[in-house]
């Protein structure tokens, strides 16, 4: 009675205990692993996969064997979650055994999920509607093997039957099996690539009402995937078919996405947006304004809803969207003002400009925006940035690289092309040194432009300026471990010119360190820009297999004014570093022998150094930093004691 209660509860949270699928082969290989705790991550690792995906019943078969080689993997290996969307999916879970002194033990009945929200994005303004299956297996030992397997049934049918699956080839621990089989139906064209994989190791065969395509891999080495390897790379070999036969088939599904079966109303909302004698531009400016500022971010992500827009008019209603449902929108509403050529497009925020390099289908696209033409100029704007400053002639997107432009007669994907000259962080610093016993000041003049001032300008939305200033201050403190606040930072938002300015005053008490011996007395300050360590900071320079990550765009400048208690010498000297990369630039001047004034500039030009430039770039990067640190000193010899004479 408990186990029929039990399989009624799950069953009504779409699970379900049932056979293996009679369209799945058996794998059963016998598996002599070389693989020793000194390979692996967490204590265990996974010793075999084995997935098998049918197409056309929208069937995805996994089965696996985990083995347990520490005593501290018993704890994550002995956790099975399985997540899906129960709006389209059902679970059914076949069987899960415990392999130990080559014995095997069944624990299948007596599992008891719990099933778990999924819902960790909700303070981001996310809804997934998935839920997790979960289960801690017990008696699970070191030296254990642990086998599963299930089938996770439906696909989402906002792809309207439009198949699309990638499956990694490799992970970050070692794979002594793996194994790939995926079955489509004759009737309909599939595209599919092996990307990394040895020809010998992907077989297809043809049969007369379905075709059948397998991968086989044996002693899987691990993934060496460092942590600045760029969202876009992809490190690890990989699968990947599509029933989607070009970015045409993919822009027409996207067609039937976005159309609306009815034109929206806006003539209730227009009058009180804009004005009869607005121009078009301020028309725009108005428009992009109200979507992204009075439109309030929130997904509803659950089956066809992670996908199908609501229509603008419930999205006025309920005053919530996401970045399709305010795409959606604000193109409508530009249409509506007679910019004709306003439509949502499609982007990957992770893989950006290399989307193309993969085979089409509509499940890569993770991201929304707006492209518009106006004056025979192409315009972005991401309507869930909120708080952005400047008209949309100035207004800053970041540049995603491709973009799908859901129009109609689209074949192609669109280079964004978005040169931003705009955006960048520019500090001005003046510290005064009135004498060598008073403590010194530092006053702080930071200006932001672009999207540097957009994101200040949305931190300031969650977090007060005192928090921002402790912030500041403590960034301060690393050079100078005994500076205070002298007045309350004051924030200035110009936001026709977006440009985010904030000033900060301190005090420093001991900024002087001093220094004797027997023959002089020496007082030392040392300072540092720190700001600057945000944009280039020391690293290892070992040799990469993978790209390493560039913060891009990245503008920095900065002058620093030290005024000094006493004259000085110094000679005039700069440092230059031009490359492919980034450019840098460092000027060291003394004016009037007590004004000691300090110039850096910084500008990234790549979102990427390659594997093979990195460690020339890094040591450059290294050299310019290790300079960094400045050294301002006085010295006064002590004179010598006269030594008194006999009488």
């Amino acid at each position: 009675m408990i186990i029929l209660g039990l399989h009624y509860h799950l069953l009504a949270q779409g699970l379900q205990f049932t056979k293996e699928p009679g369209w799945v082969k058996p794998q059963n290989p016998v598996i002599e692993s070389q693989v020793t705790k000194y390979d692996i991550n967490a204590g265990y690792y996974t010793s075999m996969c084995d997935y098998q995906l049918n197409l056309e019943t929208e069937e995805d078969y996994t089965h696996v064997i985990i083995e347990v080689l520490t005593g501290s993997g018993v704890t994550q290996a002995s956790q099975v979650y399985i997540s899906y969307d129960t709006s389209y999916q059902e679970l059914q879970f076949h069987h899960l055994y415990i392999w130990r002194d080559g014995e095997k033990i069944d624990k299948t009945g007596s599992l008891t999920f719990e099933t778990l929200k999924n819902e960790e994005n909700l303070s981001t303004g996310i809804y997934t509607g998935l839920i997790t299956a979960y289960e801690i297996v017990e008696d699970v030992r070191k030296g254990d093997k642990i086998e599963y397997s299930y089938t996770l049934v439906g696909d989402n049918p906002i792809f309207d039957s439009n198949a699309f699956r990638m499956m990694p080839l490799e992970t970050i621990n070692p794979i002594d099996y793996y194994s790939l089989r995926v079955l489509h139906s004759n009737e309909r064209q599939y595209d599919h690539a092996c990307v990394g994989c040895p020809e010998e190791a992907s077989t297809t065969r043809v049969y007369p009402d379905h075709t059948e395509i397998s991968y086989l891999a044996t002693d899987v080495e691990a993934v060496d995937m460092d942590q600045t390897i760029p969202s876009w790379h992809i490190p690890f070999d990989y699968f990947v078919i599509s029933s989607f036969e070009g970015w045409k088939d993919v822009n027409e599904w996207a067609l039937g996405v976005f159309t609306l079966d009815e034109l929206p109303d806006f003539t209730t909302l227009l009058p009180t947006l804009i004005k009869e004698d607005d121009t078009t531009e301020e028309k725009i400016d108005k428009l992009i304004n109200f979507v992204q500022d009075d439109i309030n971010y929130m997904g509803i992500e659950s089956g066809i809803g992670s996908i199908k827009p609501f229509t603008p008019n419930q999205v006025l209603k309920q005053r919530y969207g996401d970045c399709k449902d305010k795409s959606l929108l604000l193109a409508s509403l530009l249409k509506e003002i007679g910019v004709e050529n306003s439509y949502p497009a499609l982007v990957n925020s992770s893989l950006q400009h290399t989307i193309g390099d993969i085979l089409p289908g509509g499940q890569l696209f993770n991201h929304c925006i707006v492209y518009f033409e106006f004056e025979d100029q192409p315009f972005w704007i991401d309507p869930t940035a909120s708080l952005q400053g400047g008209d949309f002639r100035s207004m800053q997107t970041y540049d995603y690289g491709k973009a799908l432009v859901v129009r109609e007669n689209n074949e192609t994907l669109t280079d964004m092309e978005i040169e931003d000259k705009v955006s960048r962080t520019e500090i001005s610093e003046e510290i005064t040194l009135e004498s060598f016993t008073c403590p010194g000041e530092l006053k702080v003049t930071t200006k932001m432009y672009g999207l540097h001032a957009d994101y200040l300008r949305t931190i300031l939305e969650y977090y007060s300026v005192k928090e921002l200033s402790d912030d500041y201050r403590n960034t301060y403190s690393y050079v100078f471990p005994n500076i205070s606040e002298k007045v309350k930072m004051t924030v200035n938002d110009d936001e026709e010119e977006n440009i985010m300015t904030t000033t900060e005053q301190y005090v420093i008490e001991d900024i002087w360190k001093v220094k004797e011996s027997k023959t002089f007395r020496s007082l030392n300050l040392r300072y540092e820009p720190v700001s600057l360590y945000n944009y280039i900071s020391t690293s290892n320079c070992e040799q990469k297999k993978q790209p390493v990550q560039l913060n891009y765009p990245a503008q920095f400048r900065q002058s620093t004014q030290i005024i000094l208690p006493d004259n000085m010498k110094l000679d005039k000297s700069s440092v230059q570093e031009d490359n492919e990369f980034f450019s840098y630039f460092e000027e060291t001047e003394l004016i009037d022998k007590k004004i000691l004034t300090l110039s850096y500039a910084y500008t990234s030009k790549a979102k990427q150094i390659d594997a093979e430039k990195y460690k020339e770039v890094c040591m450059a990067i290294n050299a310019l930093v290790d300079d960094l640190p400045m050294m301002i000193y006085y010295t006064k010899l002590i004179p010598k004691k006269k030594k008194k004479k006999k009488k």
